[in-house]
């Protein structure tokens, strides 16, 4: 009996379920065929625009894209050197031992090594200005670099600058901005090259890597 109500229940649910998706969609049902509606523009933003389904869905999935700390690779400009761990410049560590283990990327004073990583932005809307983002503080108020970026999006294209406005004492989430005019239609890969302007005298840490579309 309680298989037969289960049953029952879950056809119900699909029925409703299907119902909802065919009016969202404009599909309609006849003579047991799916037609589809005459026009694919059949989501409304609040400000008025019209969107298909892909077009409405990647605008409500494309929020942050986070990258692992743990995909990080160590480069010289022209190469990659190694993965970042404890040995490298930078190096990857726990933030304090087993009190605070959260992982964070620290630059030795003096030290500007680049570091790098990849990732896919189908999800983003490339017609809009993409954004990378981190969190990041000094060791103390005597320096005050920038973080500058080197972009490349897919394969063979030409190189986009962008930089950071300048790192200070207390955590802050620090943006680079890159310009729809410097990404190219139908972009889907994105390659970043992050360094740090000049600090002889304070270490920078960052933690928290994420591209998006979102603004201030």
């Amino acid at each position: 009996m309680i298989g037969i109500v289960l049953a029952i229940v879950t056809v119900m649910l699909f029925g409703a379920i299907f119902g909802t998706v065919q009016r969202a969609l404009g599909w309609k049902i006849r003579r047991g065929k799916m037609r589809a509606p005459m026009t694919t523009k059949v989501f409304v933003d609040p400000d008025g625009a019209q969107k298909d389904l892909w077009e409405f869905l990647r605008d409500k999935i494309s929020g942050d894209i986070h990258i692992p700390l743990t995909s990080l690779l160590e480069t010289d400009g022209t190469n990659i050197v190694a993965a970042l761990g404890v040995a490298t410049t930078p190096k990857l560590d726990m933030s304090n031992g087993d009190t605070d283990s959260h992982l964070e990327v620290l630059w030795a004073a003096s030290n500007s090594d680049a570091i790098l990583f990849q990732t896919p932005i189908w999800s983003l809307d490339t017609d809009k200005p993409i954004q990378i983002q981190f969190q990041a503080i000094m060791a103390g108020d005597t320096d005050t670099p920038t973080i500058a970026a080197d972009t490349y999006f897919d394969r063979g294209d030409t190189k986009v600058e962008d930089t950071s406005d300048a790192l200070g004492d207390e955590a802050a989430t620090q943006t680079i901005t890159i310009a729809p005019a410097d990404i190219p239609t139908g972009a889907r890969m994105m390659t970043c090259e992050l360094t740090p302007g000049a600090h002889t005298t304070d270490t920078i840490t960052i933690w928290d890597i994420r591209v998006n579309n979102y603004h201030g």
